[in-house]
């Protein structure tokens, strides 16, 4: 038997496993658990040899889930935020062929359809980013599956790919093209609001024409000698740090600062807490409530403080605590040996930048990403 090697295909019966998963645990009473089971493990060992597929590696006769993540890790070691769910599905490869007592229970079955389901995700996304790269114009070099996990496919050929991503407050379309003519043909049949990232200055003006209106530019921005800035501080204060059960908190309070600088939509609890896995926000209160945050994390071998995002409650803004957050910010860098900082800022957050300024900060000389607006985000 000659195996498909047509990645399509490998898609498109991976889709069909999960799909049939789905129905049946939904709506068959008593729920089928072996055979849900048996489909979520096939619909994962099917999308994991798709991508070795991608990669000319010919997908070998094998079910075991963990072998082939292993050489998915060989390519990328993204891979791992899928490691320990998705081994776990191997078991029901083989075994539930055979009429075996495995002692399954419903949530077993719900438990193999996550893991299904969030492998499936994460694959589909790290396929279509990795191609993104392979196209002259794209704006998805910088994004991970996460961001992308949403969005719809729009396009996908030789020539194009366009996802349209509605998950957050802004319609984003995120493209990869080879001929930015190919975009433009397209634009005009994507109803609503839209936001554009990562376009080339050489397109603004036809982007104009089109009914764009240029949003944000972001820039990098470094201090290459923190020691010295903070050296000339004053007591900035006792820094509390965000605790994982205050997500929801400082969540809304990002939400209730939204679009205050152009191309900031808030975050969410979920983006919180997994940046609290590795990093640390800095939270200032009053009378027990978080007024302000302040996202920070050292990078760069430890050498490099980097300021994520700030925002202060609209309702105490313009007292002074945007400065003691992002002085706590350079405090907490240097004390943990770093020695230069860096954030991402929209040069046209006039207020923002002065504040950065005033610390030391200064604009990288270089073409920064460049976002376009159409419609209702500009109201």
């Amino acid at each position: 038997m000659s195996v498909n090697n047509d990645v399509s295909e490998w898609v498109r019966l991976a889709d069909m496993d999960l799909k049939t998963a789905h129905h049946l645990f939904m709506t068959f009473h008593p729920k089928p658990l072996e055979i849900v089971c048996f489909h979520s493990q096939q619909a994962v060992e099917k999308i994991l040899k798709c991508y070795l597929l991608t990669h000319n590696i010919e997908p070998p006769k094998t079910h075991d889930i963990q072998f082939l993540l292993e050489m998915c890790l060989e390519i990328c070691n993204d891979f791992n935020v899928i490691y320990a769910d998705a081994t776990t599905l191997t078991n029901y490869a083989v075994r539930l062929r055979y009429p075996v007592e495995l002692g399954l229970v419903e949530s077993d079955a719900q438990k193999a359809l996550e893991t299904a389901d969030k492998a499936m995700i994460f694959v589909k996304s790290k396929t279509i980013l990795e191609k993104a790269q392979n196209y002259k114009y794209t704006s998805m070099n910088y994004l991970e599956t996460d961001d992308v996990k949403d969005a719809a496919v729009l396009h996908d050929d030789g020539d194009m790919i366009l996802l349209h991503d509605k998950s957050t407050g802004s319609a984003t379309l995120h493209f990869a093209v080879n001929d930015f003519e190919r975009l433009m043909e397209v634009l005009g049949h994507i109803p609503g609001g839209l936001r554009l990232c990562f376009v080339p200055k050489a397109f603004a003006k036809r982007l104009e024409d089109a009914g764009f209106t240029e949003w944000a530019e972001f820039i990098d921005f470094f201090n290459h000698d923190l020691t010295d800035t903070v050296s000339r501080l004053t007591d900035a204060g006792d820094t509390e740090y965000l605790d994982i059960d205050a997500c929801e908190a400082v969540s809304a309070l990002s939400h209730r600062c939204r679009l205050q600088s152009r191309g900031f939509e808030g975050e969410s609890p979920e983006w919180f807490k997994e940046w609290l896995a590795e990093n640390q926000v800095l939270v200032l209160r009053e009378d027990d409530v978080i007024i302000g945050y302040c996202c920070v994390s050292i990078y760069d071998a430890g050498t490099m403080l980097w300021i994520r995002g700030m925002a202060v409650d609209p309702a105490h803004q313009g007292r002074g605590v945007a400065k003691q957050l992002m002085e706590q910010a350079l405090i907490f860098g240097v004390r943990r040996g770093a020695t230069k900082g860096f954030l991402h800022c929209d040069i046209r957050n006039e207020r923002a930048t002065g504040l950065y300024k005033k610390y030391g900060f200064r604009a990288k000389e270089a073409e920064g990403e460049l976002q376009m607006a159409r419609e209702e985000l500009l109201t």
